[in-house]
């Protein structure tokens, strides 16, 4: 796996010399965990590889979830965490057309009429990071967007939440303002899945405004 940028003579990450055209370093491309383990071994709704011979992690028999699964790209731990910090926290734009080629991989096999859908976020300098890549994901795939659900301003940071508490936080802080959703099923994206409140939260907006069924799609996994 290659990620290039003729521009780039440094590691994104860690500073590190480059060969021509490389922006990360075999160091850091090996310390990113990524999440290619074979369906059979994963959680068939959070998309956690850490399961043995069941459909379930613990934490989804436990918390029933609303969308019918999430799937990242990569852990957010280690040199992952430090790559997805880069892209939400400094505004590194190296890593979206990459981004969107594997989600977009990712999404190819969904059925029914898709509509992307990217989860409410933070403007960090200026802009949402994670709507670029939805945008991305757009033309490559050819599926439309609406970027509908308005998150109220003052609404409550996540961090450091409890699943029950990340959800009450959302509920009645979020409004769809797009067009009826009869027959769609949703690929909602995000950065990051931690909990799964905020994609249960903007599921069940999506739900009542008609969706047959909603899909995640998440940069990492927490």
């Amino acid at each position: 796996m290659i990620l290039t940028l003729l521009e780039e003579r440094s590691c994104t990450l860690c500073g590190n010399t480059l060969y021509p055209g490389q922006f990360l370093c075999g160091e850091c491309l090996t310390g990113i965990q990524f999440l290619d383990t074979p369906a059979s071994r994963v959680c068939q709704t959070c998309g956690s590889p850490e399961v043995l011979n069941i459909r379930q992690c613990r934490n989804c028999q436990e918390q029933v979830h609303l969308f019918k699964e999430n799937k990242s790209l990569f852990y957010y731990r280690d040199r992952g965490a430090l790559l997805l910090h880069e892209f939400k926290f400094r505004n590194c734009r190296f890593f979206d057309s990459w981004f969107a080629r594997r989600i977009s991989d990712s999404i190819m096999s969904a059925k029914g009429q898709l509509l992307l859908v990217p989860a409410p976020t933070t403007i960090r300098n200026g802009c949402r990071p994670i709507w670029k890549v939805v945008d991305l994901i757009s033309g490559i795939t050819g599926l439309s967007v609406q970027p509908e659900i308005i998150r109220k301003k003052g609404t409550q940071s996540q961090k450091g939440l409890s699943f029950p508490q990340r959800l009450n936080n959302l509920r009645g802080n979020l409004s769809w303002s797009g067009s009826k959703l009869e027959g769609k099923t949703i690929i909602l994206l995000d950065d990051v899945f931690t909990t799964g409140a905020t994609a249960d939260a903007c599921t069940e907006l999506l739900l009542s405004a008609g969706a047959d069924c909603v899909i995640v799609r998440t940069i990492a996994l927490d």
